[in-house]
């Protein structure tokens, strides 16, 4: 390499919702992938049943933490599920050591936004908030 340019690990990323907006994050994740900044190493749905049990390119699972046992630590979880989801995935995500992307509304009740900002905070890992396009 030369001097001044430092190579840099992508982070591993899995994406939880494989449909509807989940098609989106994957094309952007691809995208990422391309210029070797993310790596995708899991898919999570438990709506979609594959023979095999491959979509974008990954392992899909049924459970995030069957996932997370499986393919070992993860940098990002992105989470484009039913909003009800939103928090038992976020949480799982977080304790697990990695960063979360939610879509909006991050949750259904200003209780599980607390105890959401709580969990954030214990681990000091990140949860970022998105409409769409814009995070």
């Amino acid at each position: 390499m030369p001097n001044g340019s430092s190579a840099t690990t992508p982070a591993r990323l899995v994406l939880v919702g494989v449909r509807g907006f989940g098609q989106v994050h994957a094309e952007r994740i691809a995208r990422l992938a391309e210029q070797g900044l993310v790596e995708l190493v899991a898919a999570v749905d438990p709506g979609v049943v594959l023979d095999p049990p491959i979509v974008y390119g990954v392992d899909l699972y049924a459970d995030l933490a069957e996932a997370l046992v499986a393919v070992g630590p993860v940098d990002v979880v992105v989470i484009a599920a039913p909003i009800g989801e939103h928090f038992p995935l976020a949480r799982a995500a977080l304790t697990s050591g990695a960063d979360v992307y939610l879509e909006k509304p991050p949750v259904t009740s200003l209780d599980d936004f607390t105890r959401l900002l709580d969990i954030e905070q214990e681990t000091g890992h990140v949860v970022q908030v998105g409409f769409q396009s814009l995070g």
